[in-house]
């Protein structure tokens, strides 16, 4: 694998260090760092100049120049790059400090590994993209918005007589086009929103600002309601100059399937759709020669194949150069694969269990819709050619990142992929700061009672009202999420052994005690938990403190259920 050339401006005076951070990211094995250092803040800023870099790492105590005043004169000349800072092990509150005047992140000299700052980096590059694709998009909404203006101004001015009315048509075509335009960065403006809403501490200036945008484009999204609205039953669109492929027109589609059954599943789901035009191949040898022969507008392929699986078509279809999205259908629960496909370049998965009418339209109109988004963006920005493999990496993780739900549908706890990521965050957290990290999983007790005796609609309810109950009963920072059918999982920071088993015993007994009502039917529930701890004397990888407070929770049930139990070492 052909690595990415990352190119970062270290300044930093004490040569040792300069060489042990070289050293780290000399190992990153899908990175190659062309690392610039020098040992002044004078020679660095010369260095900003001239070279064009995706990261700084600034030591904030150089002989000519320390603390603030550094970090503030390398921002004022590299407003476009992210900034890492490096504070001694008694100036954490410095590092505080940088990072609200801009800094993207602070690392501790001393307390700092290749992960961790390898993590770092990309972390920081990662949210200054996210920032500045933000920057970008209510630019362009700026730009629609004077040319949506124009556009009704037209339409106002021109409708005196019946001989501008083909002129009157032609306008109309053109807000429809515009509002359409309109939409798609205005949703990607209140994506970007939403995601700078799950960083913490964010200052009270910057929540007004988002606030004050997020007000804006709901007045916007009424105008193009209103705009959509406008008669056009007589206007007859070009196709051949639309780039935004759309489901008003036949939509060709390859499903990679060597179950008959399965496959039979799928047709089934489809065939009411006259719109798509489905075709079945057994292999990933027939979907290339398939390729080779017609057009195709999306794939729909099983993971595990005769010939390979869905990592390896996606990397077929690279190698060969085609940009047609895949959607890949998992096993039922199988969360590993779908992160694995997703990375690779995937534009969703399905589990087979979820596989219905409404979800696999939904699926494949929202990879279609993405799909010509992103050959729209590519092409007016003029940089699909040349765009470097980097560029390329950044948008990609920018798309999924905006993306890509972080929340349970029917509990409104946030998912799986979301609770994996914030679990390894919040350990490097604990560790850092040589914190406790509580961590527990709960089970609802015989939940396959209450589907069975009132109904899957039961159960859904069950849960929602159960998503509700955790989000109300932890605190704000801590972190609840939905693991899995009935199972969930509560990342609990800076928390003791002892206070972890009082907030679960409190959470045990409110549950108990709350009377669920569906129809006329009135039923209670009780809940297992089983809790793990990360500290200093007791270090857990993730996977580990998972797999602890799994077993705590396998002993509450052996023991009865309705109970709360810890993970000692001993049992």
């Amino acid at each position: 694998m052909e690595k990415k050339l990352v190119r970062a401006l270290l300044i930093e005076d004490d040569p040792s260090v300069a060489q042990l951070i070289r050293k780290m990211l000399d190992k990153v094995r899908d990175i190659s760092f062309d690392l610039i250092h020098v040992e002044n803040l004078s020679s660095g800023l010369e260095h900003l100049k001239d070279g064009q870099f995706v990261i700084i790492l600034l030591d904030l105590g150089l002989p000519d120049s320390s603390g603030m005043k550094t970090l503030n004169k390398v921002y004022a000349q590299a407003l476009d790059i992210p900034i890492i800072v490096f504070t001694g092990q008694d100036d954490e509150a410095l590092g505080v400090s940088a990072v609200n005047a801009g800094a993207e992140d602070y690392l501790v000299k001393g307390q700092t590994d290749r992960k961790s700052l390898v993590r770092a980096i990309r972390y920081a590059v990662g949210r200054h993209q996210v920032k500045e694709a933000l920057k970008d998009t209510t630019a362009n909404l700026k730009r629609t918005v004077e040319k949506l203006k124009k556009a009704n101004e037209k339409i106002i001015n021109q409708q005196k007589s019946v001989i501008e009315e083909e002129r009157l048509k032609v306008l109309l075509q053109l807000s429809g086009a515009t509002a359409h335009e309109l939409n798609q960065p205005l949703m990607a403006l209140m994506e970007n929103v939403d995601l700078m809403r799950l960083t913490k501490n964010i200052p009270d200036k910057i929540q007004k600002y988002m606030q004050g945008i997020e007000d804006a484009g709901q007045k916007i999204f009424e105008i193009i309601k209103r705009i959509q609205t406008i008669p056009q039953d007589n206007i007859k669109s070009d196709d051949s100059n639309n780039s935004t492929e759309g489901l008003d027109k036949k939509i060709s589609i390859i499903s990679v399937e060597e179950s008959e059954s399965d496959f039979k599943k799928i047709s089934n789901c489809l065939k009411t759709f006259t719109q798509l035009d489905l075709t079945r191949v057994k292999n990933i040898k027939e979907a290339l020669a398939l390729l080779n022969d017609s057009p195709v507008d999306l794939i729909l392929s099983e993971y595990f194949l005769p010939d390979g699986n869905g990592i390896d078509i996606l990397r077929s279809l690279n190698d060969s150069k085609l940009e047609i999205p895949v959607v890949i259908i998992t096993g039922q629960g199988n969360e590993t694969v779908a992160s694995e496909v997703i990375d690779e370049g995937a534009y969703d998965y399905l589990p087979k269990n979820k596989i219905s009418k409404k979800s696999l339209f939904r699926s494949i109109t929202n990879t279609v819709e993405k799909f010509g988004l992103e050959k729209e963006i590519k092409i007016s920005q003029g940089k699909l050619a040349e765009m470097s493999s980097l560029e390329k990496e950044m948008k990609q993780a920018q798309i999924q990142l905006a993306e890509m739900s972080t929340r349970d549908e029917l509990t409104g706890l946030y998912n799986r992929r979301y609770f994996i990521e914030s679990l390894e965050r919040e350990l490097a957290r604990a560790k850092r700061y040589k914190r406790n990290l509580g961590f527990c999983m709960i089970d609802l007790d015989k939940f396959k009672y209450i589907n069975d005796t009132y109904g899957h609609l039961a159960g859904d309810m069950t849960l929602s009202n159960i998503g509700r109950m955790f989000d109300d009963h932890f605190r704000q920072g801590d972190l609840i999420c939905r693991y899995g059918g009935e199972e969930f999982a509560v990342i609990l920071p800076d928390t003791s052994l002892k206070s972890a088993m009082a907030v679960c015993e409190r959470l045990r007994k409110k549950v108990l005690s709350h009377k669920f009502k569906y129809n006329s039917s009135d039923f209670s529930i009780s809940i297992s938990i089983g809790v793990a701890l990360y500290n200093n004397l007791v270090h857990r990888s993730s996977d580990e403190l998972v797999s602890a407070a799994d077993q705590a929770l396998y002993r509450a049930k052996e023991e009865g259920r309705n109970r709360v139990r810890y993970f000692s070492d001993n049992h």
